[in-house]
This record gives C-alpha cells, sequence and structure tokens, in this order.
C-alpha cells in the first residue's frame, strides 16, 4: 500500500471511534517508514483524545490520566486548525 493510500485510509478509519484500533494494526501491519508511521500514530493518538474529551463531556466516566500534556495540546490545535479550515467564513467571524 502506498503512503498516500494508507494515509487516506487511517484518516477514513479515524472517522469514528471505533476505527481507532483498525487503524493502529493497519499502521503496525504496513510496509511504511518509521517516519510516516509515526506521523500516523501521532494522528491517530489526536483523535482517540478528542474521543475521549467528546465522552467525557457526554458525563462517561472516561480514564485520561495517561494523556500528556502536550497530547492533549496538540489535539486541541488540531481540532481547532480543523474547525478553521472548514467552516465557513461566516460562521467563523466571531472569532477575530
Amino acid at each position: 500500500m502506498r503512503a498516500e493510500e494508507l494515509t487516506s485510509a487511517v484518516k477514513r478509519l479515524i472517522q469514528g471511534e471505533e476505527g481507532i484500533i483498525p487503524a493502529l494494526r493497519l499502521v503496525e501491519a504496513a510496509d511504511i517508514g518509521d517516519e510516516l508511521a509515526e506521523q500516523l500514530k501521532g494522528l491517530i493518538e489526536k483523535r482517540r483524545i478528542r474521543f475521549l474529551f467528546q465522552a467525557k463531556a457526554d458525563g462517561a466516566d472516561v480514564d485520561m490520566s495517561d494523556l500528556s500534556y502536550e497530547a492533549v495540546i496538540a489535539s486541541l490545535e488540531d481540532l481547532t486548525e480543523e474547525c478553521l479550515t472548514s467552516a465557513p467564513m461566516e460562521q467563523t467571524s466571531w472569532i477575530s
């Protein structure tokens, strides 16, 4: 599997919480370089953190003791960037 195809597959899988483990397995099984593997694992981890926070906000009892400050900040930065690039300008004009 080519790097672009693998990246697309991982992004599709992690759109839902149930895709986190399959995405990790896919990356582990892929014959790719260490740099790409780490990038994809980082992407998966950011999404996993987002799902944890969503569950917590919904009132679930979620253990977040294994999360590092840096990982949480990276996940929030990723979410912010995603929101700013995908939302129409009229919806985000209050941010500026």
